[in-house]
């Protein structure tokens, strides 16, 4: 005897973070190896790597922008209801964002890494994807409950 259980997925497509790079010395940083990581809560739920190299130069700010891919499935997939649901509060899941940079300057290198907390609209839109897929379960396996959702 098998049990049918529904698996749910969101998948946000072109989220992208903007971050602004500021040089306030007197000299040229070369900046390369962007790295962006998205959690929700201790789960990473999208890591991008961006190659571009890009330069600050001297005394002046930079704006570079981050594409990334978020999906919430398997041990995340009840997000999936929450951001179907009818409820608009339910659609802003908190999210923490970490990018870590390279950044080279009269030939020293070093890492600089910041993290952000941002409330992620996951609404259904043009760029966010949900599906429900069907998986069959063996019959010890009990179905998650979703106590307090609508």
């Amino acid at each position: 005897m098998s049990k049918i259980c529904p698996v749910y997925v969101v998948f946000f497509s072109a989220l992208q973070n903007t971050y602004n790079l500021s040089n306030q010395n007197y000299v040229k940083v070369r900046g390369s190896n962007a790295t962006m990581v998205a959690m929700y809560d201790t789960k990473i739920v999208g890591e991008v790597k961006d190659l571009q190299v890009f330069h600050v130069p001297l005394r002046s700010t930079v704006v570079i922008a981050i594409p990334m891919n978020i999906t919430f499935g398997d041990d995340e997939g009840y997000l999936a209801k929450f951001c179907t649901g009818s409820s608009s509060w339910l659609h802003n899941i908190a999210l923490s964002f970490t990018v870590t940079i390279e950044t080279t300057y009269l030939n020293h290198v070093e890492q600089i890494a910041r993290t952000s907390f941002q409330y992620v609209n996951c609404a259904p839109t043009a760029t966010t994807t949900t599906t429900t897929t069907t998986t069959v379960a063996p019959a010890t396996t009990q179905p998650t409950t979703d106590a307090g959702a609508t």
